[in-house]
């Protein structure tokens, strides 16, 4: 399978983000520590709405970036073509805190979204068995996530406009 390789990436916050960082998050994230950003502004939007709703703000932004020259530099990289076993693994692994991917500049794969990540829960009770979830997981509408892990692949990050999003609360 290729990997599909995009130029614009999106952002979804509470803030305009001219500058991205990598910041630690006070979760753990399906790809440890980074800058997270999709190919889908829909998810973008998505995750921006939810940071309002959880933070009480009045105020949802997509942030637009421009990423065209990170697949010509040379990055470290990890991608991940769907829903697989090593995934699967490796985000479970990450959002226990242990950042599988800190060796890497950049990662692309899934977003373990809310649905995704019940799946994974009853996988690790014991409920599914890996299979199973793989299964469930490839029936799953599964949004992409490029994550920048570190401050040489966000030189590769660059602004390009924002938008609000969603409701305004006043």
């Amino acid at each position: 399978m290729e990997t599909i390789v995009y130029t614009v990436a999106f952002h979804g916050g509470t803030e305009v983000v001219e500058k991205p960082e990598i910041r630690k998050s006070p979760r753990n994230l399906d790809f440890g520590v980074g800058f997270y950003t999709t190919q889908s502004r829909e998810q973008a939007a998505r995750w921006a709405e939810r940071q309002r709703k959880v933070r009480g703000l009045s105020v949802s932004i997509v942030n637009k970036y421009d990423i065209s020259g990170l697949w010509s530099a040379e990055l470290t990289c990890k991608t991940f073509e769907g829903a697989t076993e090593e995934w699967l693994d490796a985000v479970i692994a990450c959002r226990k805190g242990t950042d599988v991917f800190a060796p890497y500049d950049v990662v692309l794969g899934p977003v373990a979204d809310d649905n995704v990540y019940e799946t994974i829960r009853l996988y690790e009770s014991g409920v599914y068995t890996r299979e199973e979830t793989i299964r469930r997981l490839k029936t799953e509408r599964l949004f992409n996530q490029l994550t920048f892990k570190s401050d040489k692949a966000l030189a590769f990050c660059r602004f390009v406009s924002s938008e609000s999003v969603g409701e305004v609360v006043r």
